[in-house]
């Protein structure tokens, strides 16, 4: 892990809610929120009195705060003793997303997108739309942070991170993402670039409203799309150092056939570390295509592609007297053998699967060196 970082997230499996300890320390930020002594409300730094006639207190670790409302630097609240709080600024901004979302009830859901193991281009497989919620908690303990903030729509649950100035990094998520699918929870990263982004309520409205700024890290939406393209890929025929190629992108030897290098850039490739890989065999492409019947994705497949007949054996001439060849069988399987046989004896090799007549020819084939 990253500077700072001196012990990673426990997550523990309680009534469904993951719960955090203390991960990281960062130096201490600008702190525009305080607690209401009295009430308890989360406050801005405007709304208040100057000093310590605000009677706030820090909302991490509950030490007395002065407003200081001078005109050289940006109104802020300070600690009254010079106590060590790492967590007060981003601890306030997880409360005033907390209190935003329960004043409104909505949050805007970013893409559900799908990204593959290869150059495929990443798929949306569910358009982002405003959530109407139904519940909000944020369940944080005395001195450790990050809290946890679970929104509720109906039965479901998902969780929002705020990485506030890039506080999480990628193995990070994928930690997150991890626990959220044992604990059965969404969730969601919010990007914060800046704790002085967050001055007022009035800056949550992007945020928590509008599209942008999030990004899913767990989402059963997008696990159950890469299950189904899973299932729709099967790995190719082998041939030579590659596989047979039913798009027809690449020939060797008369041969559709690419090597693994090229199925990997190519648009039907779901997953080059696993077995099955290859989506051109179901002619799927992208997420339409899985709603289309097989003899429709088949046509749009051969169309899209300018897929051409594999030429018969018999349309192959003899490489010793050009005559045509035949289909035979003998003991290594299908072989191409001279028509006018036992007076020539010329034959040619074929692929088994697709009886496509092996050629070395550099006239007529995309000859590429394996």
């Amino acid at each position: 892990m990253r500077r700072y970082l001196h012990e990673w997230v426990v997550f523990m499996m309680e009534s469904q809610e993951i719960r955090h300890v203390n991960i990281k320390k960062k130096k201490n930020r600008s702190l525009y929120f305080g607690v209401a002594v009295d009430t308890g409300e989360l406050l801005t730094v405007d709304a208040v009195p100057r000093g310590l006639d605000c009677r706030c207190i820090c909302p991490a670790c509950s030490t007395r705060l002065e407003a200081r409302k001078g005109d050289k630097k940006a109104h802020h609240f300070a600690h009254e003793t010079n106590n060590e709080c790492h967590y007060g600024p981003e601890l306030s901004i997880y409360r005033a997303f907390f209190a935003f979302l329960q004043k409104n009830l909505k949050f805007y859901l970013p893409d559900a997108i799908l990204k593959f193991n290869s150059y495929k281009k990443p798929e949306t497989v569910r358009k982002g739309y405003l959530q109407d919620l139904t519940n909000v908690e944020l369940i944080s303990d005395p001195g450790k942070y990050p809290p946890t903030l679970l929104c509720s729509a109906g039965s479901n649950k998902f969780q929002l991170v705020l990485n506030i100035e890039n506080y999480y990094n990628k193995s990070d998520y994928s930690e997150l993402a991890a626990a959220g699918k044992e604990a059965n929870i969404a969730v969601i990263a919010v990007d914060v670039e800046s704790v002085d982004d967050i001055t007022s309520t009035d800056d949550l409205s992007k945020y928590i409203l509008e599209a942008g700024n999030k990004t899913w890290l767990y989402n059963r939406v997008v696990e159950e799309w890469d299950k189904r393209y899973r299932e729709a890929a099967v790995r190719p025929t082998e041939f030579e150092s590659g596989h047979l190629c039913l798009a027809q992108k690449y020939q060797f030897k008369n041969v559709y056939s690419a090597l693994m290098e090229d199925c990997i850039s190519c648009q039907y490739c779901y997953d080059f570390r696993v077995e099955a890989f290859c989506l051109a065999h179901s002619y799927i492409d992208h997420v339409d295509d899985f709603k289309k019947p097989l003899t429709i994705r088949k046509q749009e497949f051969e169309k899209a592609n300018q897929i051409k007949p594999i030429k018969k054996i018999s349309e192959h001439q003899c490489p010793q007297c050009g005559a045509p060849l035949r289909r035979r069988n003998g003991p290594n399987g299908v072989f191409a053998g001279c028509s006018r046989y036992p007076e020539c004896k010329g034959s040619r090799q074929v692929e088994q699967s697709t009886e496509q007549v092996i050629i070395y020819d550099r006239k007529k084939s995309q000859y590429r060196k394996w």
